[in-house]
This record gives structure tokens, C-alpha cells and sequence, in this order.
């Protein structure tokens, strides 16, 4: 039995592209189940210019966005050796 070379290559490529497509769709369903909501969660938490506090992230499928509820960013200078810029009442407006 004797089994062509290109039929080898063809099963390569459509391997790689079977695996990227669940690579992909992993990553959306992962997005799906709310890691968009921890991802941002995480940044808020990690702000390295200050705090911010807010109440709840919401997703919003409707208006296809994440919303966060009640935020506001504590008083900060930057940079923090010598100060050009002080910020204070950082909030959204409504």
C-alpha cells in the first residue's frame, strides 16, 4: 500500500487549522463565561496609579459592552517622585 506525500501535508494543515479554530472558540467560550468580567475585574484591582473602587461588573449582551457600576478612582500625583499632575474626584460621568 502506498500512501502519497501530499495527502500527509493536507492532513498537517488541516490539523493546524482545526486546532486554531479551538483555540479560538475556547477562548470565546471562556469570554462567554465571564473571564472578560475577571479580566477587568483584575485590571481594576491592579490600577498602578492608585485604587479604583466600584460596586459590580455587569454584562451587558444587548449593548454588547461590560459595564462597570459605581466607579471611582482614588486621589493620585503622577509621577510620584515629583509631581506634575495631581487628580482628585475621578469619576464617570452619568
Amino acid at each position: 500500500m502506498k500512501i502519497s506525500f501530499y495527502l500527509h501535508v493536507w492532513q498537517g494543515v488541516l490539523m493546524f487549522l482545526l486546532g486554531v479554530i479551538c483555540v479560538l472558540a475556547s477562548f470565546g467560550g471562556y469570554l462567554l463565561s465571564g473571564g472578560g468580567e475577571e479580566l477587568l475585574r483584575r485590571s481594576l484591582l491592579n490600577v498602578t496609579s492608585g485604587k479604583a473602587k466600584y460596586d459590580s461588573v455587569e454584562l451587558n449582551w444587548k449593548k454588547g459592552r461590560i459595564e462597570v457600576v459605581n466607579i471611582q478612582h482614588e486621589d493620585f500625583a503622577w509621577p510620584k517622585d515629583h509631581p506634575i499632575a495631581r487628580l482628585k474626584n475621578l469619576k464617570p460621568r452619568n
